[in-house]
């Protein structure tokens, strides 16, 4: 049972050390400030560092926290509402 479980972690080894389109991206990664565009297979592939994700994250999160300052909700749903709305039944505090 050991030597299927060893060949199936083989099997899920990243083929970074062997791909050299792949080590030319992180390269690029590398020296593009944590970001470069992969072409694979006819498609693109987004590299990102982890850093470099969080802080396109954080700038969503903040763009739509803006939005919703800048245009509000004409009509707010109050949680009372909405709970009635999918009949959520209410806590029993």
């Amino acid at each position: 049972m050991l030597g299927s479980q060893e060949s199936a972690m083989d099997d899920a080894t990243p083929p970074s050390t062997q791909d050299v389109g792949l080590n030319a991206a992180i390269a690029r990664m590398d020296a593009n400030d944590g970001f470069a565009v992969l072409q694979y297979q006819g498609r693109e592939v987004i590299l990102m560092s982890g850093a470099r994700f969080e802080a396109w994250e954080d700038a969503v999160d903040s763009a739509a926290i803006e939005r919703s300052v800048v245009n509000p909700d004409l009509n707010p749903i109050s949680l009372e509402d909405l709970r009635k709305q999918y009949s959520i039944p209410a806590s029993g505090k």
